[in-house]
C-alpha cells in the first residue's frame, strides 16, 4: 500500500488579512447557495497571485491561520475557504486533486494572515517502513 505525504514546494504565499471561514451552503426557494460574504478579497488575492497554469496533479496543501483574538472558526470551515478559493483563482482544476492537507490556526497574532503552501505528493510504500512491533 502507498500513502501520500507532502512534496517538494509548488508554490506559496500569505494572505495579509483575515480569512473567513466557509460553511457548508445554504438552502433557499429550492436551490444551493454559498454565503460568499468576505470571500471577495481573499479570492481577488489568490487570483493576483495565481500561477500561469493550473495544476492537474495530486497535490498536499498545507495552511496556517493567524487570529488576533482567541474567538477562532471551526478548521474544517477555514480549510473549505482555502480549497474552494483555490478552485476558483484556477490553482486546481477541481480540490478533489487534494490527496492531503495539514491546516493549523493559531491566536494571539499582531496581524491576521494565512499562509498557504501547495506540494507535490509523495507516495511511500508502507512495506517499506519498520515494522513498529520489532
Amino acid at each position: 500500500m502507498k500513502l501520500p505525504s507532502p512534496g517538494k514546494v509548488l508554490w506559496f504565499g500569505t494572505y495579509p488579512g483575515h480569512l473567513y471561514p466557509l460553511s457548508r451552503p445554504r438552502f433557499a426557494k429550492g436551490h444551493a447557495y454559498q454565503p460568499l460574504k468576505n470571500q471577495q478579497e481573499f479570492r481577488k488575492w489568490l487570483k493576483s497571485e495565481n500561477p500561469d497554469v493550473p495544476w492537474t496533479q495530486d497535490l498536499w496543501i498545507e495552511a496556517f491561520f493567524c487570529f488576533k483574538t482567541k474567538k477562532l472558526a471551526d478548521i474544517d470551515n477555514l480549510a473549505k475557504a482555502v480549497l474552494d478559493g483555490l478552485q476558483a483563482a484556477r490553482f486546481l482544476v477541481n480540490d478533489k486533486m487534494v490527496c492531503g492537507a495539514t491546516f493549523a490556526r493559531m491566536h494571539g497574532a499582531s496581524h491576521p494572515s494565512a499562509t498557504i503552501l501547495i506540494r507535490e505528493v509523495e507516495f511511500y510504500d508502507t512495506e517499506a517502513l519498520p515494522d513498529p512491533g520489532s
